[in-house]
């Protein structure tokens, strides 16, 4: 900007000896503010709420002089936001000699309209709908200010004028936009080389969710899809978990009689006679079911009856959900023969071996834990590595991770994980021939960004929790990517109900997440989906990691249920750590979001997803209202809609045609 203005933010009251103001430039500020009141009160007619005046600007006319001042990162955020805000602009001229205020319309077909000035007149101008330019000489002065809409002005409360990614709605605005946009290239460049910078934070946010460092492109989510409680849409089950629903239920009798295995004392399972043959008894009495196994649909796979008969309904649920989810990112039964994509697959050892049932010629690989992803790789002729994984509660999360790590522009790989879930990983973006990376288009439900997988090590024993491993997985999944611990807005907890685990858990995230200067400021959400569907074990990383894709997606955490008492093995302190036991909205509209499990041996892994708001799913921006931005221009240019034209004509008549004959006007 240049130093031919200044802000009069406040003026002094009478008296003040310090400074002193003129009564002029007082009773002019009285007038704007006067004006402005009555203004604001029509705004609500044109869908603006909670309008308010922002403060005033003393301009000089006339050419500007050389010296420009530098523009900084606050400086331009200031500008954006006002610009952006500005719904009504009023100009108070005064000073010596006339000027010329040119107003032209934003549309293509408007003309400009000139309109002069003099001293002592305010204009009243629609500065979101019309560009204005004032010129004059160096001894006019004008007096400046907007009624804004509120801060708050989109639907979910987050800021309308400077938010995480830049954006202008104002032309204006534009050039201020685009050299924000090169500041942040040049400010990711410096903090990639480890110079010390003083970057604004919300510079900084703006900056990580625009770009990323090292050209480092993150893993989309182009598929999904989940055998669950009731349900196989894993969106049906976020609308449900996002209410507050409770997924476990009594076991079913069409399962099994389960009174044969119930006691209700905690204890029961010391008393039970298992070396003797003899019934061992349970005090659990509740679960989470899937259904609809026996609706296998195996000529569609290729699959015999036979072989489908002795097949574990695990390989069944996961063939189904890797077609759905495959489907979903584009593919067909066709166009997936011959393919290089990886089928990598959490999973353990089948119960299936322990159900008593006929043996048939398949058998084997009905039950077998190695034939899992070989099955999917095979019914689908599929020629990518293809492997399954176990890690207790953390294989679908170690499938995941090593699925993404696969994950190259030069190739397709998809990450299946999981006996219920699955999702199908691809590029997010592609290297252009500048060396550029440039979005893939294509369905996208979110991306991953970083992770990361430790084990406890020598540790007080084989299934302790390691806080020093589990900080680790955390602080080191952030820096794969490259983002601050501070801009990580929710973390998803394994959280499997363990007092000592929940809790060294919860420590380790705040510790590593907020445990540094402006932890006490910016707030982190806790929650977990364990509380809804309750373990799900080898299946568990899957749905979880799903359940921040919707939450991203929808803008919206679905609540944590049943939680009356804080662990006592969780110390806070002073960070900003939330528990939402209520659907809570992020803080932007863009988020990074963390994903962990844990296994009984000790594997801790954590990733980090990250995408926007889906605004075919959550409405971002208040609607519109449709109407003209000027019933009438004096510019003239373009076609009156039939709307606005008279609905009867007008004529005149007169003594030219005696009378007689009325002509239209």
């Amino acid at each position: 900007g240049t130093n031919e203005y200044c802000r009069l933010d406040q003026l002094p009251e009478d008296g003040d000896e310090d400074v002193e103001v003129g009564p002029k430039i007082r009773k002019i500020s009285q007038k704007i503010t006067h004006v402005a009141g009555a203004s604001i009160a029509f705004c609500a007619s044109h869908g603006y709420d909670n309008c308010t005046k922002s403060g005033e600007y003393l301009v000089r006319g006339g050419d500007y002089s050389d010296e420009v001042a530098e523009l900084t990162e606050e400086s331009c955020s200031k500008w954006i936001s006002l610009l952006n805000r500005a719904r009504l602009m009023l100009v108070y001229i005064f000073g010596e000699g006339r000027g010329q205020l040119e107003l032209l319309p934003f549309d293509e077909d408007s003309d400009a309209v000139e309109l002069p000035t003099e001293p002592d007149m305010l204009v009243v101008l629609r500065a979101d709908q019309m560009h204005h330019k004032h010129q004059s000489n160096r001894g006019t002065f004008s007096i400046v200010s907007w009624i804004t809409a509120a801060e708050n002005s989109t639907t979910r409360g987050w800021t309308g004028g400077l938010s995480r990614t830049f954006w202008a709605t104002i032309p204006t605005a534009r050039e201020l936009v685009d050299w924000a946009q090169e500041r942040l290239k040049d400010l990711l460049d410096m903090e990639t080389l480890d110079k010390d910078t003083e970057i604004p934070r919300e510079w900084q946010l703006m900056m990580r969710h625009s770009f990323f460092r090292h050209n480092r492109s993150p893993v989309a989510v182009r598929g999904e899809a989940g055998h669950l409680p009731t349900t196989n849409n894993t969106r049906v089950l976020w609308d449900a978990i996002n209410q507050g629903s409770d997924f476990v239920t009594d076991i079913p009798y069409h399962r099994w009689d389960h009174e044969l295995y119930y006691d209700s004392d905690p204890n029961c399972w010391m008393q039970a006679q298992c070396w003797g043959r003899g019934l061992i008894k349970t005090n659990v009495k509740h679960g989470q079911f899937i259904e609809g196994v026996d609706l296998f649909d195996n000529k569609f796979f290729g699959v015999s009856n036979m072989e489908a008969t002795g097949m574990d309904p695990m390989q069944r649920h996961i063939l189904e959900t890797s077609y759905e989810g495959l489907f979903m990112a584009g593919y067909t039964k066709k166009t997936l023969m011959g393919k290089y994509i990886a089928v990598f697959t959490g999973c353990t050892n089948p119960e299936w071996n322990y159900i008593d049932k006929e043996a048939g010629a398949c058998s084997g690989t009905g039950s077998s834990q190695a034939i899992t992803s070989n099955r999917t790789s095979f019914l689908l002729g599929i020629m990518g590595p293809s492997t399954s994984i176990d890690c207790d509660q953390s294989s679908a999360g170690m499938a995941l991770m090593v699925g993404a790590t696969a994950v190259t522009p030069a190739t397709e790989r998809r990450t299946e994980s999981g006996g219920d879930s699955e999702a199908a990983l691809k590029p997010y973006a592609e290297k252009t021939k500048s060396g550029d990376l440039s979005v893939i288009e294509g369905p996208c439900i979110g991306t991953m960004v970083g992770w990361r997988m430790t084990n406890n090590g020598r540790s007080a024993g084989l299934h302790a929790p390691s806080g020093p491993a589990e900080q680790e997985a955390i602080a080191d999944a952030i820096r794969h990517a490259g983002i601050s611990p501070l801009d990580l807005d929710a973390m998803e907890c394994h959280s499997a109900g363990h007092l000592l685990s929940d809790g060294v858990e919860v420590v380790s995230a705040t510790t590593v997440c907020r445990g540094m200067e402006g932890g006490d400021r910016e707030v982190l959400i806790l929650g977990s989906i364990k509380t809804n569907v309750g373990i799900q074990q080898e299946a568990c990383g899957i749905t979880a990691f799903l359940k921040v894709l919707y939450n991203i997606s929808y803008a919206n955490n679905a609540p944590t249920i049943h939680l009356k008492q804080l662990n006592p093995h969780i110390e806070l302190g002073d960070s900003a750590v939330c528990f939402n036991t209520e659907a809570l909205a992020y803080k932007d509209s863009r988020a990074f979001h963390g994903c962990g499990t844990r296994g009984l041996g000790g594997t801790n892994i954590n990733m980090i997803c990250w995408y926007s708001a889906d605004g075919s799913r959550v409405p971002i921006f208040k609607p519109k209202m449709e109407r003209a931005s000027f019933a009438y221009w004096p510019g003239g240019g373009g076609l009156l809609d039939s709307e606005y034209k008279a609905s009867e004509g007008y004529f005149i008549v007169g003594s030219w045609s005696n009378w007689r004959e009325p002509e239209e006007m």
